[in-house]
């Protein structure tokens, strides 16, 4: 789903920074 994609991605930028 898109939206599990951009919940996963957010997540990951958050933990790289």
């Amino acid at each position: 789903m898109m939206v599990d994609m951009m919940y996963i991605f957010v997540h990951f930028w958050q933990i790289l920074t």
